[in-house]
């Protein structure tokens, strides 16, 4: 520098040339020797890693700051966490799964019990094509050693055998917001807030914050061909009668979120469990782990890059099938969902290995997603698909062959006292108080036919009218919206994978102008809980109900406007 500096002042004659050299050398030369003492001084004084608490204190603050940001402007492809998960209300897919080895949990448990408890943390409800998230979410306050899930939806159900397990846990970092629990948390030592989504809803996730130590009590299910007991065939034997409110959170598909890939790869699936006989949502959970975890799907924590060009990170993952975890289980969640099959994705921690003393180490690496698929009577049940050997679930005893939840077969109508009316071969029939003289005339089938015909008339009437009224269970402005779309999209009316909630309720409006303030209703409300977190009061979800029934049938009209598909395109 010195020497540029030099002939500088040469060329332009500014002064002694000499001088600059002298200014430069000595001031550098006193630089140095500060540098140099100073370095030394701190590497005689400072002890092991000086600035660790500094870094310690600030990462919540970090990790509350990128989690706002991230609702304002999505996160790029390849970035990077800071290398602990925080298990909050949402999760962005990027294209990097970054962790580090640093130690999360220690927990105790009792010595013997070597269960590979998956530790969940938050578990979410809403795919936004790129990530999750947990919506209209409320919180429920508990005291100490009181019922975590009372009063819930997701309370544990009384006839389903559950053992009562108690941990002890210990957080080793501060950025630790939720408490862990393997299954259904029952109680807990500390007074907590359980976040749940929906009012009185489903478990999100438990508030705690610190590295102090708690004792929380699950309700792990028993494993065995006991009565209540979990088993294969006892989940194939659960049957589909969901909860209407169930169906609503857990079976929502977001337009766009399945390509013609996704679409390829459920249609396999769904023809395995045909072809193998068994198609129960059971069956059809366990074939999709199956064949996520095949050789044709490859897990790799680094895809930055590959899912630049795809919206959705299930037709991404189903197209390229590469990626880790959070690939894996949001294609089996939002592929189950097409199916009508409940389901909802779960982050935590996977399983560690417990010493002879109970003590069980969990690590920062060992963070993990997976999904829960609902069952009637038993709760959510956890499936693992990830492939690369990192899956720990539990084998399930197959158990008793039990019988399939299936509807009774209403009986035929026969009249007389055989076969059909015309089998040649069938018992005489004789009229009832008659002389006993035969009869070869068959009876006449007018009086059937017109109970018949009254009967069906009034069925016709009773499902319109029941159409009309629209489900009397708990209403979601996502709900609301998906059922709008499904119903345009039976009659060529859907939406543009491109267009937001109001411009496809304007768009719909224009057509059919009798219900163009209920569409702007729904796409307000869907837009402010979606988008804006807003928890829609009593009298909002009360217009939101009136303009849902308005809509169901209202949109009827649309069979009589094929004509104006192409205002839509």
């Amino acid at each position: 520098h010195a020497l540029d500096e030099r002939a500088t002042w040469l060329r332009r004659r500014i002064g002694d040339p000499s001088t600059v050299s002298t200014l430069y050398i000595r001031g550098g030369t006193v630089f140095i020797l500060i540098a140099v003492f100073l370095a030394l001084t701190l590497t005689a004084s400072a002890r092991s890693a000086p600035l660790a608490g500094v870094w310690d204190d600030a990462k919540p603050a970090l990790v509350e700051i990128s989690q706002w940001l991230q609702r304002i402007v999505p996160v790029a492809p390849d970035s990077r966490s800071i290398g602990v998960p925080s298990f909050g209300a949402q999760v962005t897919i990027g294209g990097i799964w970054s962790t580090s080895t640093d130690p999360a949990l220690e927990i105790h448990r009792t010595p013997g019990d070597d269960r590979a408890y998956y530790w969940r943390a938050s578990t979410y409800d809403t795919f936004t094509l790129s990530g999750w998230v947990s919506s209209t979410m409320t919180q429920a306050p508990r005291a100490a050693k009181t019922e975590l899930l009372t009063g819930t939806l997701d309370r544990i159900p009384d006839h389903a055998a559950r053992t009562d397990v108690t941990f002890r846990i210990t957080p080793q970092s501060n950025l630790f917001n939720v408490a862990f629990s393997p299954a259904d948390p029952r109680t807990i030592d500390r007074a907590v807030t359980v976040n749940l989504a929906g009012i009185d809803g489903y478990f999100q996730s438990i508030a705690l914050a610190g590295r102090d130590s708690y004792t929380v009590t699950a309700a792990v299910p028993t494993l065995a061909d006991v009565p209540g007991g979990l088993t294969n065939n006892r989940l194939r034997a659960a049957g589909t009668a969901y909860p209407p409110g169930i169906v609503a959170r857990y079976t929502a598909v977001p337009n766009g979120a399945i390509g013609p890939q996704a679409t390829k790869l459920l249609a396999d699936v769904l023809a395995k469990t045909k072809a193998a006989g068994r198609t129960t949502p059971f069956d059809v959970a366990e074939a999709m782990v199956t064949e996520l975890r095949s050789d044709r799907f490859r897990y790799q924590t680094n895809v930055a890059g590959v899912c630049d060009d795809s919206s959705s990170i299930v037709e991404c993952f189903a197209t390229h099938r590469v990626g880790y975890c959070e690939h894996y289980a949001s294609t089996m969640a939002i592929l189950l969902r097409q199916a009508g099959i409940p389901t909802r994705l779960v982050e935590g921690f996977l399983p560690g290995e417990p010493d002879p003393s109970g003590n069980e180490q969990i690590f920062t690496s060992a963070a993990h997603a997976w999904v829960e698929v609902y069952f009637p009577g038993y709760g959510w049940e956890m499936f693992d698909p990830t492939g690369g050997g990192l899956s720990r679930t539990p084998n399930l005893p197959e158990g008793k062959v039990v019988p399939l939840a299936t509807a009774t077969p209403k009986a035929s109508i026969a009249t007389g006292s055989g076969g059909p009316l015309n089998d040649e071969n069938g018992p005489s029939r004789r009229p009832v108080g008659g002389t006993g003289v035969s009869s070869n005339t068959p009876p006449s089938n007018a009086p059937l036919i017109v109970v018949a015909a009254i009967l069906f008339v009034t069925v016709l009437i009773a499902a319109f009218l029941a159409w009309r009224r629209g489900p009397r269970s708990a209403t979601t402005p996502d709900g609301v919206y998906a059922s709008i779309t499904a119903l345009a999209r039976r009659f060529g009316f859907g939406p543009r994978p491109t267009q937001t909630a109001y411009e496809y309720a304007t768009a719909l409006g224009d057509i059919l102008p009798s219900v163009r303030p209920e569409l702007q209703t729904v796409a307000t409300a869907k837009v402010e809980v979606a988008y804006g977190r807003r928890v829609l009061g009593d009298d909002q979800l009360r217009t939101l109900r009136d303009s849902y029934r308005r809509l169901r049938v209202g949109l009827l009209r649309l069979v009589l406007r094929r004509r104006d598909r192409r205002r839509m395109r």
